[in-house]
């Protein structure tokens, strides 16, 4: 349903409410807001959001569920309705954090907007209410790689701009925002130690990874592909957007290198390519004479992907370590995990840390040789590599489920809003 008006529904529901600015776009597509807030959260509190539009519409209230509601405002095509649609932006945004201040909502959360955060927690100062801020990802450190590193055509304004955003946006959400936030919602524990050497609590700093909604992830109600191309072959399956900076063609690479020992082997690739990818491993593959070895699945629905991985003998997992992901917590890996597949994953961080504790898969260095090495070397095991990532699901379930995640960050709020109505 939804509104001509900006306002949030005004009747107090029976249950916390909170208010949160998001940085994302309506509707969202990222699994933290999907799943941990849209399944999970949603159960025990009343959830306002205020993001931007991804089409265009008008100013709106969109209720999504009983307890949950996005306040999106207008945008519009063209350069001066864009202009007219940042304003609609401002003036929500101040609408909302005006109605913060006035307590409408018991607890105030802001996702990685470093600079505008700050009206927020201003307004949750003055109502005597918890302000929260979640940082999913470093922004400020975006915005300055993208100074350093400018791309074709942009002008030296626009890098200016990034560059003052970043030394503006240090003091305000370092300094102030997150020194003096109530809780601090961060993607890892790398994540963690970079904002505590900044300055900011780290006893009130939690790491939420990223995680899998298991009932939807789930080995026992997704069979294997009933696909003929994958009868007698050893399938190597690798799930995702197919860009540049994932380096598929390094998998195609390695697939030439496992084919010297094991001639069965078969690369599944089960997402989307742009031209430019799908021209660049069309002409690795025919040059490595690898392409009867490869299936392209193009865009699949989630059961069909999944059904896919449950065929898989190896799944391949790839996380590109940059300054600015290294502290980020791969999805892919774990919806593998939770699908009970064994897994090779390029050295990361997190992904490093996820195989030692499941004992599912190997690390290998994001190049041919090492990934082809490690994929014949679970090949080789067979039903030994079979039989330990088979107990991921339960490791996942337990450590890395968003039901279990949401009792996490749900106890967080629930304390937080009773520790201030006493």
């Amino acid at each position: 349903m939804e509104s001509g008006s900006v306002q949030a529904t005004a009747d107090p529901p029976t249950v916390p409410r909170l208010f949160i600015a998001a940085r994302d776009f309506y509707p969202p597509f990222r699994v933290d807001i999907t799943e941990l807030f849209g399944v999970f959260l949603v159960r025990r509190f009343d959830l306002t959001w205020l993001m931007r539009r991804s089409d265009y519409g008008p100013a709106a209230v969109i209720e999504t569920a009983p307890h949950e509601r996005f306040v999106v405002p207008r945008r519009e095509p063209g350069r001066l309705s864009g202009i007219r649609s940042r304003l609609s932006y401002m003036a929500a945004a101040w609408a909302q954090a005006f109605h913060a201040a006035a307590g409408r909502w018991d607890l105030v959360q802001v996702r990685d907007i470093p600079i505008g955060s700050l009206w927020f927690f201003l307004a949750a100062r003055i109502a005597r209410r918890p302000f929260v801020y979640w940082m999913s990802f470093p922004v400020l450190e975006a915005y300055l790689d993208r100074a350093r590193h400018p791309a074709d055509g942009d002008s030296p304004l626009l890098t200016l701009y990034r560059r003052a955003y970043h030394a503006l946006g240090r003091i305000v959400q370092y300094r102030i925002v997150l020194r003096g936030a109530d809780h601090v919602f961060v993607q890892s524990q790398i994540m963690r130690r970079e904002v505590m050497e900044r300055g900011v609590d780290g006893t009130k700093v939690t790491p939420v990874p990223m995680a899998v909604n298991v009932e939807r992830y789930n080995p026992g109600t997704v069979p294997p592909a009933r696909d003929g191309r994958l009868a007698g072959r050893k399938v190597l399956v690798y799930v995702g957007s197919l860009e540049p900076q994932r380096q598929p063609v390094m998998l195609i690479e390695a697939l030439a290198a496992v084919l010297q020992e094991e001639q069965s082997a078969l690369l599944v690739f089960v997402g989307a390519r742009d031209p430019e990818t799908a021209e660049s491993m069309t002409a690795r593959a025919e040059e490595l004479g690898v392409a009867d070895h490869i299936l392209y699945t193009g865009h699949l629905p989630l059961a069909d992907a999944l059904s896919y991985v449950a065929r898989a003998d190896v799944c391949l997992a790839l996380y590109p370590v940059t300054d600015l992901l290294v502290s980020g917590t791969p999805t892919k890996l774990v919806e593998y995990l939770a699908m009970g597949r064994p897994v090779v994953g390029n050295a990361h961080p997190y992904q490093s840390e996820v195989i030692a504790e499941t004992g599912a898969g190997v690390v290998a260095e994001m190049n041919a040789a090492a990934f082809a090495r490690a994929i014949l070397s679970i090949l080789s095991e067979g039903g030994a590599a079979i039989a330990r990532a088979a107990a991921a699901p339960a490791w996942v379930r337990a450590n890395l489920s968003y039901d279990v995640t949401a009792t996490r960050v749900g106890d967080v709020y629930a304390r937080l809003v009773a520790e201030r109505r006493r």
